[in-house]
């Protein structure tokens, strides 16, 4: 199950759905990740020491799953048929799925509007 950035954040505030998500997850046993490309989102929106270390404590205790040559070429297919739709959404959002469809995984997110646009992911709502 890959964390989306909309399921850190809200995490790290201590959001009471996203802190029983993750219980739930754990009691089955759900591989919990995250991706490189959610990191690069989550640091570069981070504003003082405090929310720093709030991060690191939290991307130490998950996979971190790269973006490869076979999530950027998945990414780059997925921008174009979306642009031949057009339709538009953050590449950033193009270069999660490209991950999470490579790596067979569902993206937990709030963000659904941009995620169900792309064909052949798997996306939950909290």
């Amino acid at each position: 199950m890959i964390l989306d950035t909309t399921f850190l954040i809200d995490f790290s505030r201590g959001n009471q759905k996203t802190v029983i998500k993750l219980i739930e997850l754990e009691k089955y046993r759900n591989p919990i990740m995250t991706t490189s490309i959610n990191v690069y989102e989550i640091m570069q929106g981070i504003k003082n020491k405090k929310e720093h270390e709030i991060a690191k404590k939290l991307f130490s205790k998950l996979e971190i799953l790269p973006f490869n040559s076979e999530a950027a070429y998945t990414a780059g297919e997925i921008q174009k048929e979306l642009r031949k739709k057009g339709e538009i959404i953050d590449s950033e959002d193009i270069m999660i799925a490209g991950i999470a469809i490579t790596q067979n995984k569902t993206i937990i997110t709030k963000n659904t509007k941009h995620f169900s646009k792309i064909k052949d992911i798997k996306i939950e709502s909290y």
